[in-house]
């Protein structure tokens, strides 16, 4: 009896460890985190981790298929373009630019849109009623006609896509900060505070906002996908940063040409939006159920 115990415990012990393993990879966002470091590390390192500028093209190597396949080099692990350009290096460079607009435009998103809400949930009443109306007629519009539209009529650049990204998603800050401060406003503490003679930003800033803060993060996670998604449908369209500047869309747009004898050119971009776009919305789901009490997972 002892001795198939004694048999039975090394089996029992890995059976613990891969249950342990498995909930360990349940519980934590494991590989949307490491995919999301590794494209980032990437984008941020380019220079020193690619070989070859995004802008320096060779017709004597145009159209290499990625390392593995006949007729590729090894100095080129992904190929090159239809100008013999290195398509690593330009999926690296594309990233950096996607990555750098993304961030900007998601931080001015996030600042202008908790604002608005901060204030429509506090003041109530026209204030309320007001910016209420400019979300709803500003989610009526197209925004992929009126981005095409500013982009013709002011010019394209990185000022102008990072404006354009960051009217895209103020409107759902508004909603969500708002819905909140309409219930923390009536809390015992925000009336403490008015009585203690506290004026109405110290209020908002210092009483309310730490109260939406978790809101605002999750909205954050959730939009950031959103916008390296936008950028590229963007630049994949004209809109976004002109040529030559190597961005994942136009990389997407040069390439749709040469699908069957060079796939490597659109696909290699499509792929790195795509880790991209998904790793940011499962950490964002993930984040989402960590923090909001009524889907915590414990």
């Amino acid at each position: 009896m002892s001795s198939r115990l004694y048999s039975d415990t090394p089996r029992n012990g890995l059976l613990r460890a891969g249950n342990d393993f498995l909930e360990f990879f349940k519980r934590w966002p494991v590989i949307p985190i490491v995919i999301l470091i590794f494209l980032v590390a990437i984008a941020v390192f380019a220079p020193i981790v690619t070989a070859h500028e995004p802008l320096d093209g060779n017709l004597r190597h145009r159209l290499l298929p990625p390392v593995g396949q006949e007729g590729s080099m090894s100095t080129h692990i992904l190929g090159t373009d239809h100008v013999g350009r290195d398509v690593f290096s330009r999926v690296a460079y594309g990233s950096r630019v996607s990555l750098m607009v993304a961030a900007v435009a998601l931080l001015t998103g996030t600042t202008l849109g908790t604002l608005l809400g901060l204030i429509a949930g506090y003041f109530g009443g026209l204030v309320d009623e007001l910016i209420s109306r400019i979300v709803d007629i500003w989610f009526a519009f197209p925004f992929l006609m009126l981005a095409l539209l500013i982009a013709a009529v002011v010019g394209q650049g990185m000022t102008t896509l990072m404006g354009l990204l960051a009217i895209l998603i103020w409107s759902s800050y508004v909603r969500y900060v708002r819905a909140e401060v309409l219930t923390l406003r009536e809390r015992d503490y925000i009336a403490l505070a008015r009585v203690a003679g506290a004026s109405t930003w110290r209020i908002l800033l210092k009483h309310i906002l730490p109260g939406v803060t978790n809101t605002v993060v999750v909205v954050a996670t959730l939009r950031a996908g959103q916008l390296v998604l936008a950028e590229a449908a963007l630049s994949f369209l004209g809109a976004g940063l002109p040529p030559p500047t190597p961005t994942l869309g136009s990389m997407i747009s040069d390439g749709r040409d040469y699908l069957r004898e060079a796939w490597w050119i659109a696909v290699c971009p499509g792929v790195a939006i795509f880790l991209m776009v998904m790793s940011l919305n499962f950490l964002g789901d993930w984040l989402r159920d960590r923090i909001d009490p009524r889907l915590r997972q414990l």
